[in-house]
């Protein structure tokens, strides 16, 4: 489970933004903790990104997220991450580190 601070640094936007789209559109819909914090699944985490992909094409929100289900059936059908979990921007990073820590 992601938090909405993850979730959202991870898309670029604000948690207010993740809030919004929430209550304008019903989506995503993330799961709560008792204390009422948003955790969202990883699956979620991906079809935002190719909702923020759509929006930032200049796709109006309201069809963007209309069409959630779709989103995240693409994401599940071609994933931003790879089978660990992780974008190629990560494990270009992680790579980096590990030089950094081996020189």
């Amino acid at each position: 489970m992601l938090s909405i601070g993850f979730v959202a640094a991870n898309l670029g936007v604000s948690t207010s933004t993740l809030r919004k789209w929430e209550e304008r559109y019903g989506r995503p819909k993330p799961l709560r903790s008792d204390g009422g914090s948003r955790w969202y699944r990883d699956i979620d985490l991906e079809a935002l990104r190719l909702a923020k992909r759509r929006l930032d094409g200049g796709e109006r929100a309201g069809l963007v997220f209309g069409d959630y289900e779709g989103l995240i059936q693409a994401a599940q059908q071609h994933p931003l991450t790879g089978p660990d979990g992780c974008s190629s921007d990560d494990r270009f990073v992680q790579e980096l580190l590990d030089l950094i820590h081996r020189n």
